[in-house]
């Protein structure tokens, strides 16, 4: 079995009483094509936020086995050009 190229692990994640991501887990393997189908506030952008480094969530985390130093997934790919969000990448991990 291949180890998953990247894992989310039980990630939750609410703005004030709005609950974006309750739970989420998934692992996405090497050669694996994976998207993100859903409604507006599904939680896909909350998700690729997290992923990237510019979210963090007070429960679960995400883990990569390609990328060993923390925030290199978000120097590869695009600054996100929505309005609030940082450039910055921050901890995706809650904290033990």
């Amino acid at each position: 079995m291949n180890t998953p190229t990247l894992t989310i692990d039980r990630i939750r994640k609410r703005y004030g009483d709005v609950t974006a991501l309750d739970d989420l887990s998934f692992d996405v393997r090497p050669g694996e094509i994976f998207g993100f189908v859903g409604s507006n506030g599904a939680g896909k952008t909350t998700t690729m936020r997290i992923v990237l480094g510019y979210r963090t969530v007070p429960r679960g985390g995400v883990r990569t086995s390609t990328v060993t130093e923390p925030h290199a997934l978000a120097r590869h790919a695009r600054s996100p050009s929505s309005p609030g969000v940082s450039s910055t990448p921050r901890s995706t991990s809650a904290a033990s």
